[in-house]
């Protein structure tokens, strides 16, 4: 319900004041929208990733994130926050779980790593 939610609101304009400036070449219009609702959605599957484990939904969250770099430029702080968080919240659950049950973590772990660096990187390089 909140991915849907997400994607109905997620392009809607919040506010009215995108007139374009005289002085400026470029013009985003409302893709600022466009680029918040890829990030909840990447940040949200990497958020379900971590809780169940699943390597389906991490992949569909890298893929967000670099939509989000498709869309603007600005995409690569999505691309760059979604990478840290996960990799971060990922490292110290493998910190905090015993010795015996690391496995899976570290595999896990090393999927995403590797996931945000050749997809991250080689969106950054297409652009």
């Amino acid at each position: 319900m909140a991915v849907g939610a997400a994607i109905v609101f997620g392009s809607n304009p919040f506010f009215f004041q995108f007139d374009q400036m005289s002085t400026s070449i470029v013009f985003w219009g409302m893709m600022d929208q466009s680029v918040g609702a890829c990030a909840v959605l990447a940040m949200a599957a990497v958020w379900r990733s971590l809780q169940s484990g699943s390597r389906v939904l991490l992949t569909l969250g890298v893929c967000m994130a670099c939509f989000a770099l498709m869309v603007k430029p600005t995409g690569i702080l999505v691309i760059f926050s979604t990478g840290a968080f996960f990799v971060g919240s990922e490292a110290l659950r493998l910190f905090l779980t015993p010795r015996a049950e690391r496995r899976k973590e570290a595999s896990l772990l090393l999927y995403g790593t590797v996931a945000f660096l050749i997809l991250g990187g080689g969106s950054r390089c297409c652009q």
